[in-house]
């Protein structure tokens, strides 16, 4: 069978595909994106890109944090990640200087993943991604 990292980006495709995501593949093969809805929530991004051994998946909303909230998220996503093991949580500020939230996790190249396996693992993902910025929401606004 071969490994994670040698099948992701089809089994990526498939998976989004079956679940009629959008789905777009930027410039560089090596990172994905997809948005599912979230009912009565912003839209959600997912980004998965390849770092070596490793794929790593980061999950983020469609809105910004006002420059006077950052703080209060940086405290918000510390909370989290005391109380939950995944997803990380973290504040991300881009090149221009806007930040958002996000809500990551990385798995080894290694594995030997079916796309039965691999539709579970994403279900679940999504799932606790979507639960990380509800519970950012209801307890902290953002």
């Amino acid at each position: 069978m071969a490994t994670f990292s040698d099948t992701w980006r089809q089994l990526l495709h498939d998976y989004a595909r079956e679940k009629d995501y959008r789905y777009q593949v930027s410039g560089d093969t090596r990172l994905l994106q997809f948005s599912v809805d979230n009912p009565g929530r912003d839209s959600v991004t997912l980004l998965v890109a390849d770092i070596g051994e490793m794929v790593h998946f980061s999950m983020t909303d469609s809105g910004f944090i006002p420059k006077d909230k950052v703080p209060l998220a940086v405290a918000a996503v510390n909370q989290y990640n005391q109380e939950h093991l995944l997803p990380k949580a973290y504040v991300y500020e881009n090149d221009s200087g806007q930040s958002d939230l996000h809500g990551g996790w990385t798995l080894p190249g290694v594995l030997e993943v079916t796309p039965a396996q691999f539709s579970e693992i994403m279900d679940w993902a999504l799932s606790v991604c979507l639960e990380l910025f509800d519970w950012l929401h209801e307890h902290y606004g953002l």
